[in-house]
């Protein structure tokens, strides 16, 4: 079963600040790794106030998701130390 990705304006605003590399390795780690996996709901799934939420490294970069029936919508994407878990 492949998942839906959808960004919001906020996470390609947040795309748009990085390089051209980066937003390449960023967009092909959720296209194969999590658009195309059977169990995407494995990886980081945030708790308390974030619940719901989940959330993907690249390299020193986060990407936080919202998660739904087969969909994955990315809220926002940053630097480890700087994006909010």
């Amino acid at each position: 079963m492949a998942w839906t990705i959808e960004y919001d304006e906020g996470a390609l605003a947040d795309l748009k600040k990085l390089d051209r590399q980066r937003q390449r390795e960023i967009l092909d780690y959720m296209k194969k790794r999590v658009g195309e996996t059977e169990k995407p709901r494995t990886f980081g799934p945030l708790r308390h106030s974030k619940f719901g939420l989940g959330r993907h490294r690249v390299r020193d970069y986060r990407i936080i998701c919202e998660l739904r029936d087969a969909q994955r919508r990315v809220v926002a994407v940053g630097r480890r130390n700087t994006i909010q878990e």
